[in-house]
């Protein structure tokens, strides 16, 4: 579906208020994502709460607010359910909500849920979901899930500020002038996949290291 509108003769046919909402939803996608990995309560998840606690305390005036807010006072303790508050109530209570502004229905279509299964059964072969190492472990270093092991890799590679805030915030920006024809989406959709692109690419070299460093 995101394929389908990621061309420019699809772009003009979007509003920017549907545009808009569709992307709070990709963003509150991603959210989901990270606040289910840091509740899981392992080792490598209680790490990466810590260092989300530090990295938003950067934030001027409102940092330790925001902290607060996403991970409350226990950030990185087993004791933490603010996260996983925040996993099943808040954040899916609002994917809920913007799934249906841009769809206008709760009864999914048969074939997409037939290609949904496929997709998920396909990546859960090829990067198998695990529950991460015992809190107690004692190891070297510690890697989050597949799909957030870029972004790990570019806080040790990269100034935190540009990882957190200055590139999620262009990618956004990018994403949400999509459908201005005025600022040519052909040349933003450019900007846009090699964002993308970048990403995957460190991804997978930082896939590299976990394996070897794993042996």
């Amino acid at each position: 579906h995101v394929t389908d509108y990621l061309s420019v003769a699809k772009l003009k046919e979007y509003r920017f208020r549907n545009w808009l909402n569709w992307t709070l939803l990709g963003v509150l996608s991603i959210l989901v994502a990270l606040s289910g990995f840091l509740a899981i309560g392992s080792k490598d998840s209680l790490a990466a709460q810590r260092i989300l606690e530090s990295i938003l305390q950067l934030i001027p005036l409102v940092g330790r607010e925001v902290a607060l807010f996403f991970l409350g006072f226990d950030a990185g303790t087993q004791t933490n359910t603010l996260v996983y508050t925040h996993h099943i109530s808040t954040l899916s209570i609002l994917v809920v909500f913007f799934v249906y502004i841009h769809i206008r229905r709760f009864i999914v279509a048969p074939e997409d849920l037939i290609y949904t299964f496929v997709a998920i059964v396909i990546i859960g072969l090829i990067l198998p979901g695990s529950p991460g190492l015992p809190p107690d472990a004692f190891v070297d270093s510690v890697w989050g899930p597949w799909y957030f092991i870029g972004l790990q890799k570019w806080l040790i590679l990269l100034p935190v500020h540009f990882v957190l805030f200055l590139y999620p915030v262009l990618a956004i920006g990018v994403f949400v002038l999509l459908p201005y024809e005025q600022l040519h989406p052909a040349w933003l959709l450019r900007v846009f996949y090699s964002l993308i692109g970048a990403y995957l690419l460190v991804s997978v070299y930082a896939l590299f290291d976990m394996y070897e460093a794993f042996g």
